[in-house]
């Protein structure tokens, strides 16, 4: 594994009930963008898929210090929530990409974000069960990480519908606020996954840095058969 390598793929809804807060969206992204393009001594590679009925990657694969501020033209709102094949086809490509590298080359730490105001409503190739089974097997066998930042639902919940451990889970208020306290605090929190070794972060929650109104509550303890969190001293065992 390539220690200073970490592979980031955000999974965004443009779904039609996104489209009033599709500025803040937009400069929520940036605020992120910013945050990650100040820190140096590191590789990483950004992937950025939006979906609403269906799904498309706008950003694969980049270094994220050459990518460019999104603008208005680069969110599109519309469309229903088939969130379930965003996940899947993520997973699967990411999945290929890693096993066609080398074993010296591929990402010590992979982070799968996805952002939704809403419950799946429209996916037709992926089953609730098969992602589940998905990001189970990559949480546990090669420790990938997966975040859930979910508005209009029981975040946690749905979280734990998909396998997400509820430690990497967190609500946000669907309101320009709200999703403006979301970003922040997902660009702080990933700076500081980004500075950790792999064996640190992937035996912690993902919620290190707190931002006020955010509600990530529910930062400790087991989901599943996941890691034991011992603290942040980046030592876990299986339950």
């Amino acid at each position: 594994m390539d220690n200073s390598y970490t592979d980031i793929t955000i999974i965004l809804d443009k779904s039609g009930s996104m489209g009033h807060l599709r500025t803040d969206t937009v400069g929520g992204l940036n605020t992120f963008l910013e945050e990650q393009q100040k820190r140096e001594g590191d590789k990483v590679l950004l992937t950025v898929v939006q979906f609403s009925y269906g799904n498309e990657t706008t950003i694969n694969k980049q270094r994220i210090e050459t990518v460019e501020p999104f603008g208005l033209e680069d969110y599109i709102t519309g469309g229903g929530t088939a969130l379930l094949d965003a996940v899947g086809d993520a997973i699967t490509k990411a999945g290929a990409r890693f096993r066609a590298m080398s074993e010296d080359k591929r990402p010590a730490k992979v982070l799968f974000v996805i952002i939704t105001d809403g419950e799946e409503n429209s996916s037709t190739r992926y089953t609730l069960d098969r992602i589940k089974s998905m990001i189970s097997e990559q949480q546990e066998r090669y420790r990938w990480q997966f975040v859930f930042l979910g508005a209009n639902q029981d975040a946690f919940q749905s979280a734990h519908n998909f396998g997400i451990y509820a430690w990497n889970t967190s609500n946000f208020s669907h309101t320009a606020t709200g999703v403006n306290n979301m970003y922040r605090s997902l660009a702080s929190n990933v700076t500081s996954y980004r500075k950790d070794s792999a064996d640190v972060v992937q035996c912690r929650g993902f919620f290190q840095q707190d931002v006020p109104y955010v509600d990530n509550s529910k930062r400790t303890g087991t989901s599943g058969n996941g890691p034991i969190l011992n603290g942040t001293t980046g030592t876990c065992s299986n339950p």
